[in-house]
């Protein structure tokens, strides 16, 4: 770990998120180290990436790490300002110490007066275990991620472990149920119930660099509208928590990115001793604005004019809805990392052939909150930068997927006639009842080829993309003459090819009867007529 910064720091000597180690990074030679904030960023592009187990837990330190460069480079205020910042290769180790010996009084993990993402003055009737940041989170799921990490709930955490989970908590909490009533410096305050952290809803959406450096930098969009303030700079972190009115619930909309990238979603007082953390204080906070643009979101319009998250269907893969996330004409707002992105390659900051890796990841309550938590899913996408800002080629992309969705709905209907022959042939020679239309709808289900259908597809995905991406002239910002394009015509190919193989596979389950084979080998060859 570098040298600990020097400045005022008051009386308090316990565990400081800026000089302690408690990050945990990857090096570009494959080691493990963790790092304290300071150290974090100035050697970011000695640094591969934030790593845990939990995406979870690297969004949110990710979303940490901008809301100090954000403030610390409070001179990025046009593309020009981040041109410069990102030509150095590294930021500003000037502007990060001075901005953290600034506010280091106020990343105290355990401070008395200012103690960091917490309320000092906070206690409800009872005590919660700490690690209770995971299951707000996780729901009983977290008990699953405490045996993966060798612990349990009723355990004691050092401060590192902590820190992570409670900046985690602040972003991705998930609300139901009432809340504790807290005193506030010995004054009742009644909170509302339990409500949704910024981090849920839609999907979250961050590029990832060569190294830590180029990651910040490529989610670091200059806005010089953009004058609100983290908790820490403020010296009442939580003055802007729902209050309970006669009224109603009175909530504080979002005054801007860095608001949003430090949203206290909950009410925490975290109690320490021997140099461990078991127990704390612990009650709702503020409720997600979801009104307002979240720099790592996507946003649609919808059918009633007005615009919110967008979501994506739980089971499908990202691949498939590369052009609806990438869309630049659709309405709404697209991430900042799209639009950085695509800035960066109109001012030949990064080569046209250069791809970049994109991280998706869906964050959806469970059917039963009580009892299932969160569900997530992440996916990291590689994909050409030309085409983050550019509609033609997306809509040819769009075209070829499409075809797809059709050859696979047309492949589930096929598979149910094979189905319904079957039946009524194995019914015949066995002389037993021919099944009813809940029984084959059922047997449908289980054999459905689509799953099958689009795993084989996949590995086409990126040949489309490369193809399509060099039919493609920027220089003219046109196609390439007809004769060239072939890239819709492999796909295309490789569409039918897997069509045909997940019909035969799936297909297989259901006996070898004349009647079934001929009526399969017919469907089959259909398949080449769509």
């Amino acid at each position: 770990m570098g040298g600990r910064l020097k400045g005022n720091l008051g009386a308090m000597s316990e565990f400081n998120l800026i000089d302690e180690p408690w990050i945990p990074c990857t090096t570009h030679d494959g080691g493990h180290i963790e790092y304290g904030l300071f150290d974090t960023l100035v050697k970011s592009n000695q640094i591969r990436e934030i790593f845990d187990e939990s995406p979870l837990v690297v969004v949110s330190v990710l979303r940490l790490l901008l809301a100090v460069l954000y403030r610390a480079h409070s001179g990025i205020q046009l593309f020009e300002d981040w041109k410069s910042l990102y030509a150095d290769g590294s930021f500003d180790t000037h502007a990060v110490k001075n901005y953290l010996i600034k506010w280091k009084e106020r990343f105290f993990l355990l401070d008395a007066h200012h103690p960091f993402y917490q309320m000092a003055r906070l206690k409800t009737k009872s005590e919660s275990k700490v690690t209770r940041l995971v299951s707000a989170v996780l729901g009983s799921n977290a008990k699953d991620a405490f045996v993966r990490v060798g612990g349990d709930e009723n355990e004691a955490w050092t401060p590192a472990r902590t820190a992570l989970w409670l900046v985690t908590c602040q972003a991705y909490a998930s609300g139901f149920g009432k809340s504790a009533e807290a005193q506030i410096g010995g004054k009742i305050v009644t909170r509302p119930h339990y409500a949704d952290a910024m981090g849920l809803g839609g999907v979250n959406v961050w590029i990832q660099g060569r190294n830590l450096f180029e990651t910040l930098m490529m989610n670091l969009s200059p806005n010089k509208e953009d004058q609100s303030r983290p908790p820490w700079e403020m010296d009442d972190g939580h003055q802007f928590m729902d209050v309970v009115t006669e009224q109603g619930i009175k909530k504080v909309p979002s005054f801007g990115v860095v608001d949003q990238l430090t949203w206290q979603s909950r009410l925490v007082r975290l109690l320490g001793e021997a140099g461990k953390i078991s127990k704390m204080y612990f009650t709702q906070g503020r409720a997600a604005d979801k009104s307002r643009y979240d720099p790592m979101k996507i946003y649609r319009t919808s059918k009633k004019a007005y615009e919110s998250p967008m979501v994506l269907k739980k089971n499908e893969s990202i691949w498939r809805h590369v052009p609806e996330i990438f869309a630049t004409q659709k309405g709404g707002c697209r991430p900042v990392c799209f639009e950085v992105s695509s800035w960066a390659l109109a001012n030949n900051l990064v080569q046209s052939t250069t791809r970049l890796d994109v991280h998706i990841l869906r964050v959806e309550l469970g059917k039963v909150k009580t009892s299932k938590g969160l569900d997530w899913r992440h996916e990291k996408i590689s994909l050409p930068v030309l085409l983050f800002g550019n509609q033609d080629i997306l809509d040819r992309l769009d075209v070829s997927i499409q075809n797809a969705e059709h050859v696979g709905e047309e492949l589930r209907k096929r598979v149910a006639r094979v189905v319904k022959l079957s039946s009524k042939s194995n019914a015949e020679m066995s002389g037993s009842v021919y099944p009813g239309k809940t029984k084959i709808a059922k047997i449908v289900k289980n054999i459905d080829p689509r799953a099958d259908f689009w795993m084989r597809l996949e590995k086409h995905f990126s040949g489309l993309v490369d193809g399509l991406v060099s039919e493609w002239d920027p220089e003219s910002h046109a196609w390439v003459p007809p004769q060239r394009q072939t890239a819709a015509d492999i796909w295309q190919k490789s569409v039918m090819k897997e069509a045909r193989m997940a019909f035969e596979h799936s297909t297989r389950v259901l006996g070898r009867s004349l009647d079934t084979m001929n009526t399969g080998l017919h469907e089959s060859n259909q398949l080449d007529e769509l």
